[in-house]
Protein backbone atom coordinates (compact mmCIF):
# COMPACT_ATOMS: atom_id res chain seq x y z
CA UNK A 1 0.00 0.00 0.00
CA UNK A 2 1.67 3.43 -1.18
CA UNK A 3 1.34 5.65 2.33
CA UNK A 4 0.90 9.44 1.80
CA UNK A 5 4.88 9.88 2.98
CA UNK A 6 6.11 7.80 0.34
CA UNK A 7 3.52 10.11 -2.33
CA UNK A 8 4.89 13.40 -1.05
CA UNK A 9 8.52 11.93 -1.47
CA UNK A 10 7.60 11.29 -4.76
CA UNK A 11 6.16 15.04 -5.10
CA UNK A 12 8.71 16.22 -3.72
CA UNK A 13 11.49 14.67 -5.48
CA UNK A 14 10.09 15.13 -8.91
CA UNK A 15 8.97 18.34 -8.08
CA UNK A 16 5.45 18.19 -9.48
CA UNK A 17 3.69 21.74 -10.09
CA UNK A 18 0.38 22.17 -11.51
CA UNK A 19 -0.29 25.13 -14.19
CA UNK A 20 0.69 27.43 -12.06
CA UNK A 21 4.14 26.36 -10.61
CA UNK A 22 2.63 24.73 -7.68
CA UNK A 23 3.09 21.90 -5.42
CA UNK A 24 0.61 19.16 -6.05
CA UNK A 25 -2.16 19.48 -3.30
CA UNK A 26 -3.05 17.12 -0.38
CA UNK A 27 -6.23 15.82 -3.12
CA UNK A 28 -3.94 15.41 -5.85
CA UNK A 29 -1.58 13.74 -3.64
CA UNK A 30 -4.40 11.32 -2.21
CA UNK A 31 -5.35 11.14 -6.22
CA UNK A 32 -2.41 9.14 -7.14
CA UNK A 33 -1.96 7.34 -4.07
CA UNK A 34 -5.59 5.71 -4.46
CA UNK A 35 -4.61 5.30 -8.22
CA UNK A 36 -1.33 3.29 -7.45
CA UNK A 37 -3.85 1.14 -4.58
CA UNK A 38 -6.09 0.41 -7.68
CA UNK A 39 -3.23 -0.84 -9.96
CA UNK A 40 -2.31 -3.28 -6.82
CA UNK A 41 -5.71 -4.51 -6.41
CA UNK A 42 -6.14 -5.23 -10.05
CA UNK A 43 -3.29 -7.52 -9.97
CA UNK A 44 -4.53 -10.29 -8.49
CA UNK A 45 -2.30 -10.01 -5.23
CA UNK A 46 -4.94 -10.49 -2.83
CA UNK A 47 -6.80 -13.16 -4.58
CA UNK A 48 -3.32 -15.09 -3.75
CA UNK A 49 -2.83 -13.39 -0.80
CA UNK A 50 -5.82 -15.04 1.26
CA UNK A 51 -4.44 -18.82 0.10
CA UNK A 52 -0.97 -18.52 2.30
CA UNK A 53 -0.05 -18.59 5.43
CA UNK A 54 1.25 -15.87 8.15
CA UNK A 55 4.25 -13.95 6.77
CA UNK A 56 7.50 -13.03 8.22
CA UNK A 57 9.13 -9.75 6.39
CA UNK A 58 12.52 -9.74 6.20
CA UNK A 59 13.60 -6.23 4.67
CA UNK A 60 17.18 -6.15 2.94
CA UNK A 61 18.60 -2.96 2.10
CA UNK A 62 20.75 -3.17 -1.10
CA UNK A 63 22.81 -0.64 -3.73
CA UNK A 64 22.61 -1.41 -7.08
CA UNK A 65 25.74 -2.30 -9.25
CA UNK A 66 26.90 0.62 -11.84
CA UNK A 67 25.36 -0.60 -15.03
CA UNK A 68 22.30 -1.60 -13.24
CA UNK A 69 22.72 2.60 -11.58
CA UNK A 70 23.83 4.12 -15.08
CA UNK A 71 20.37 2.41 -16.67
CA UNK A 72 18.02 3.24 -13.30
CA UNK A 73 19.75 6.66 -13.35
CA UNK A 74 19.31 7.35 -17.31
CA UNK A 75 15.58 5.88 -17.22
CA UNK A 76 15.00 7.94 -14.19
CA UNK A 77 16.21 11.18 -15.89
CA UNK A 78 14.03 10.46 -19.44
CA UNK A 79 10.95 10.14 -16.71
CA UNK A 80 11.62 13.08 -15.05
CA UNK A 81 11.77 15.10 -18.29
CA UNK A 82 8.97 13.65 -19.86
CA UNK A 83 6.49 14.32 -16.76
CA UNK A 84 7.92 17.74 -16.63
CA UNK A 85 7.19 17.82 -20.00
CA UNK A 86 3.75 16.40 -19.79
CA UNK A 87 2.57 18.43 -16.90
CA UNK A 88 3.77 22.07 -18.45
CA UNK A 89 1.53 20.58 -21.75
CA UNK A 90 -1.17 18.95 -20.47
CA UNK A 91 -1.80 20.34 -16.83
CA UNK A 92 -0.92 17.79 -13.41
CA UNK A 93 -5.11 16.41 -13.81
CA UNK A 94 -4.22 14.76 -16.86
CA UNK A 95 -0.35 14.10 -16.43
CA UNK A 96 -1.16 11.49 -13.38
CA UNK A 97 -0.74 8.10 -15.52
CA UNK A 98 2.68 9.06 -16.76
CA UNK A 99 3.50 9.92 -13.21
CA UNK A 100 2.29 6.27 -12.53
CA UNK A 101 3.62 4.81 -15.58
CA UNK A 102 6.83 6.45 -14.33
CA UNK A 103 7.09 4.78 -10.78
CA UNK A 104 6.12 1.69 -12.65
CA UNK A 105 9.10 1.70 -15.04
CA UNK A 106 11.55 2.64 -12.49
CA UNK A 107 10.27 -0.73 -10.11
CA UNK A 108 10.69 -2.54 -13.10
CA UNK A 109 14.29 -1.42 -13.30
CA UNK A 110 15.00 -1.57 -9.77
CA UNK A 111 14.29 -5.38 -9.85
CA UNK A 112 15.96 -6.10 -13.16
CA UNK A 113 16.35 -4.28 -16.14
CA UNK A 114 15.31 -7.49 -18.11
CA UNK A 115 11.70 -6.54 -17.00
CA UNK A 116 11.97 -3.31 -19.43
CA UNK A 117 11.72 -3.58 -23.21
CA UNK A 118 14.76 -5.06 -24.74
CA UNK A 119 15.57 -1.70 -26.18
CA UNK A 120 15.64 -0.48 -23.05
CA UNK A 121 17.74 -3.00 -21.24
CA UNK A 122 20.81 -1.49 -22.69
CA UNK A 123 22.66 -5.11 -22.14
CA UNK A 124 21.74 -4.74 -18.89
CA UNK A 125 21.25 -7.99 -17.06
CA UNK A 126 22.49 -7.45 -13.23
CA UNK A 127 19.99 -7.40 -10.96
CA UNK A 128 21.27 -6.46 -7.08
CA UNK A 129 17.66 -7.60 -6.09
CA UNK A 130 17.71 -10.96 -7.80
CA UNK A 131 21.14 -11.27 -6.44
CA UNK A 132 20.83 -10.40 -2.78
CA UNK A 133 17.28 -12.84 -3.09
CA UNK A 134 19.03 -15.96 -4.41
CA UNK A 135 21.94 -15.76 -1.83
CA UNK A 136 19.29 -15.31 0.99
CA UNK A 137 17.22 -18.17 -0.87
CA UNK A 138 20.05 -20.36 -0.50
CA UNK A 139 20.90 -19.23 3.09
CA UNK A 140 17.91 -20.00 4.92
CA UNK A 141 16.31 -22.82 2.96
CA UNK A 142 16.54 -26.17 4.49
CA UNK A 143 15.95 -24.47 8.06
CA UNK A 144 12.97 -22.29 6.65
CA UNK A 145 10.43 -22.19 3.69
CA UNK A 146 10.10 -19.56 2.07
CA UNK A 147 7.68 -17.13 -0.12
CA UNK A 148 8.61 -14.47 -2.63
CA UNK A 149 6.04 -11.77 -3.47
CA UNK A 150 6.39 -9.64 -7.24
CA UNK A 151 3.78 -7.39 -8.55
CA UNK A 152 5.33 -8.51 -11.46
CA UNK A 153 4.86 -11.94 -12.69
CA UNK A 154 7.39 -11.44 -15.37
CA UNK A 155 9.61 -11.26 -12.53
CA UNK A 156 8.46 -14.19 -10.60
CA UNK A 157 9.49 -15.95 -14.30
CA UNK A 158 13.01 -14.43 -14.30
CA UNK A 159 13.18 -15.73 -10.31
CA UNK A 160 12.26 -19.01 -11.71
CA UNK A 161 14.57 -19.53 -14.18
CA UNK A 162 17.22 -18.80 -11.89
CA UNK A 163 15.80 -21.19 -9.17
CA UNK A 164 16.26 -23.68 -11.77
CA UNK A 165 19.77 -22.93 -12.69
CA UNK A 166 20.62 -22.87 -8.89
CA UNK A 167 18.79 -26.32 -8.23
CA UNK A 168 15.86 -24.25 -5.38
CA UNK A 169 12.70 -26.26 -5.83
CA UNK A 170 9.35 -23.62 -5.68
CA UNK A 171 6.25 -23.34 -6.14
CA UNK A 172 5.67 -20.90 -8.92
CA UNK A 173 1.43 -19.57 -9.21
CA UNK A 174 0.24 -15.96 -9.65
CA UNK A 175 -3.42 -14.63 -10.10
CA UNK A 176 -4.18 -16.85 -13.29
CA UNK A 177 -3.08 -20.26 -11.37
CA UNK A 178 -6.46 -22.04 -11.46
CA UNK A 179 -7.72 -21.69 -7.81
CA UNK A 180 -7.85 -25.54 -7.65
CA UNK A 181 -3.95 -25.53 -8.53
CA UNK A 182 -2.93 -22.99 -5.99
CA UNK A 183 -4.88 -24.65 -3.11
CA UNK A 184 -3.26 -28.09 -4.40
CA UNK A 185 0.38 -25.74 -4.15
CA UNK A 186 -0.06 -24.12 -0.91
CA UNK A 187 -1.28 -27.69 0.68
CA UNK A 188 1.84 -29.17 -0.74
CA UNK A 189 4.01 -26.33 0.60
CA UNK A 190 2.12 -26.06 3.98
CA UNK A 191 3.02 -30.30 4.23
CA UNK A 192 6.38 -29.84 2.83
CA UNK A 193 9.04 -30.35 5.83
CA UNK A 194 11.74 -28.46 5.79
CA UNK A 195 15.32 -30.20 6.20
Amino acid sequence: MVTCSSVKKFIKWFAILDEKGVLATEVEEKAIAEAKEKMDEESGKEQVAKDLPDKTESILWCSMHAHQKMVYDEISEQIRSNIFSDIKDKGLGKSKLAVLQGIMKLRQVCNTPLLLPIEEQQNCKESIKTEMLLNELQNILGAHKAIVFSQFSSMLDLLSAECDKKGISYFHFDGQTPPAKRAEMVAAFQNEVSE
